[in-house]
């Protein structure tokens, strides 16, 4: 006969919901030594989730803000350069006004 620790775990991998008086408290779980590597497997499962759920999220987060910054240095890219290309406008205009004036 399966105990109890078997079956809620069974029934939480299944989705089933348990009525509350066949729960077991988090103590009796503990005290019970074949509960021990299946708690431990379900924990170390959730921490591995939630750190990877962590670790994709910082990915995001970080290939955003690298996208923002490659952004940022186009656009300042590009106002250099429209900036040379007004200024060797305006230097040129300077030398065809100076020269018109002789």
């Amino acid at each position: 006969m399966p105990d109890s620790v078997d079956v809620a775990v069974a029934a939480v991998a299944s989705g089933v919901q348990q009525p509350s008086s066949s729960r077991q408290p988090i103590a009796t779980l503990n005290a019970s030594p074949s509960a021990r590597p299946i708690l431990d497997a379900f924990m170390h499962t959730l921490e591995l989730q939630t750190s990877a759920m962590r670790v994709d999220r910082g990915c995001y987060v970080v290939a955003r803000r690298r996208r923002l910054l490659l952004l940022r240095q186009m656009v300042m890219v590009e106002m250099v350069l429209v900036g040379q290309w007004v200024l060797g406008r305006g230097r040129m205009l300077l030398v065809l006004l100076a020269a018109a004036e002789y």
